[in-house]
């Protein structure tokens, strides 16, 4: 193993050209990311014996752990009902089953999970608003995916605009930013993590994946709706219905700004498949929102669905392939 041989502190050093020349050095995907996964794994392999199959079932922790700050982004948006609700549509929900015991995709769902309930709490207080710059910083560090937090932030902070005065939001907004610097320079002396040098050889590895021959217009369409399904068809249906209601209440809100950033993530071309895993870091958030839409009596119908389709799912396209 390359961190390994190096050490964890000259592999964080040293990321950015590894990635740009030594590309054999790193599985096809650990380039395209940054460099916390790695370290992670390998601080796993060592704490547990060098056992890999202990390393893999931490990793499935880790993403079976999303469910906390699903059910605490509820909790804060739509209440304790919801909160319950959320927890039991996320544990059921087809991507989470699919591919909490297979990708990495789902530390990193966890990690910016825990980031977005920081954020949804920034406008509350200051130690809140410091903690989402700090939490977005470490989900940085999985994953570049967490740059979504940025929409998803200036619709926290709209949102805000309603109970709060505008200086209120934008001292916590500062705050909020101040916590990233904070958390990017405590990676960089902590670990040698540095995101800003690693995001330019990182995304260029990630431009010359086959998947990027692939149609533009296709991929516009296809990301969104490959995500959508691994969410599960109950689960979507109850997201848009959330949607649907806001708008005709006048009161658009965070289910909007997730919507938004949808949209962003993909034109933007960075993702252009693979999105029924790659996108598993907006998972919380959208539990969180459909939760909110729920009936009482259709809890138990969602589970059911959520279960079938991941099951069938499975069995059609993944066992069978």
């Amino acid at each position: 193993m390359l961190v390994d041989r190096l050490g964890p502190r000259t592999f964080a050093d040293r990321y950015p050209t590894i990635v740009r020349s030594d590309v054999e050095e790193l599985s096809l995907h650990s380039g395209t990311h940054p460099p916390g996964a790695s370290l992670l794994e390998w601080a796993l392999w060592r704490g547990t014996g060098r056992s890999t199959l202990a390393v893999a079932v931490a990793l499935a922790l880790i993403g079976a752990l999303g469910v906390l700050p699903a059910s605490a982004i509820a909790a804060e948006l739509y209440g304790e009902r919801a909160a319950r609700i959320a927890a039991v549509l996320f544990a059921c929900a087809p991507g989470v089953l699919l591919f909490s015991a297979t990708s990495a995709d789902a530390v990193f769902m966890t990690m910016t999970g825990v980031a977005v309930a920081a954020l949804v709490r920034a406008p509350r207080s200051d130690p809140w608003a410091v903690a989402a710059g700090v939490f977005t910083a470490l989900a940085l560090c999985f994953t570049w995916g967490a740059l979504a937090l940025g929409p998803i932030g200036v619709g926290v902070g709209l949102v805000a605009l309603r109970e709060h005065r505008p200086s209120m939001v934008l001292r916590r907004a500062g705050l909020a930013a101040a916590g990233l610097v904070a958390g990017w320079i405590g990676l960089r002396l902590a670990t040698g993590v540095d995101l800003v040098a690693d995001f330019g050889p990182a995304t260029n590895r990630q431009l010359t994946f086959a998947s990027y021959h692939r149609s533009y217009a296709y991929w516009v369409l296809g990301d969104i709706v490959a995500f959508l399904f691994v969410l599960g068809v109950a689960n979507t249906s109850s997201l848009i219905a959330a949607t649907i209601a806001r708008w005709r209440e006048r009161r658009p809100g965070i289910e909007t700004a997730l919507w938004v950033t949808f949209g962003l993530a993909s034109v933007s071309g960075v993702f252009k498949g693979e999105t029924d895993h790659n996108w598993l870091f907006f998972a919380p958030l959208a539990v969180a929102v459909a939760a909110s839409a729920q009936p009482e009596g259709a809890v138990r119908g969602s589970v059911a669905a959520g279960l079938g389709q991941a099951a069938l799912t499975e069995s059609l396209f993944y066992t069978a392939w």
